[in-house]
């Protein structure tokens, strides 16, 4: 439904900029936000786009559409993995601290309120020639 708001206000933008003569605007990008599974089944992608192909039907047809898809693309083949760097005990509870964050990986927790699954795993540290401690990892998938 956001979408569709969206693409109606920008047409109305469009539209009123080319009345003004304030210059032709023939680029519209949706954006991304389209449905993903992680921790439970997304919407189907058909069913989530059919309104937006309804709304984008109602553009002049020198409008160009756009958009991001990124996550949907390639969420299911990635996994993310971070490394704890330092922990900090702050009113009885544990603070990790990794190699990654909200503005990198993870940034999709904050702008997006994707729920991205996480779990934890002890990985070798690189370049051992004997035993040596596993230090702790976040594993995203």
């Amino acid at each position: 439904a956001k979408h569709v708001e969206a693409i109606h206000a920008c047409a109305a933008l469009m539209a009123a900029g080319r009345r003004r003569k304030l210059g032709t605007l023939d680029t519209l990008d949706i954006g991304g936000g389209f449905p993903i599974d992680y921790a439970q089944p997304a919407q189907d992608i058909g069913r989530f786009c059919e309104p937006l192909r309804a709304a984008l039907a109602d553009l002049p047809k020198r409008v160009r559409v756009i958009a991001e898809p990124g996550r949907f693309i390639v969420g299911p083949a990635a996994i993310g993995v971070a490394s704890v760097m330092g922990r900090a005990r702050r009113e009885g509870h544990w603070w990790y601290y990794l190699d990654d964050g909200l503005y990198g990986s993870y940034s999709g927790q904050l702008y997006d309120h994707a729920r991205i699954p996480s779990s934890r795993s002890k990985m070798a540290a690189s370049g051992c020639r004997r035993c040596s401690p596993a230090r702790p990892a976040t594993v995203s998938m």
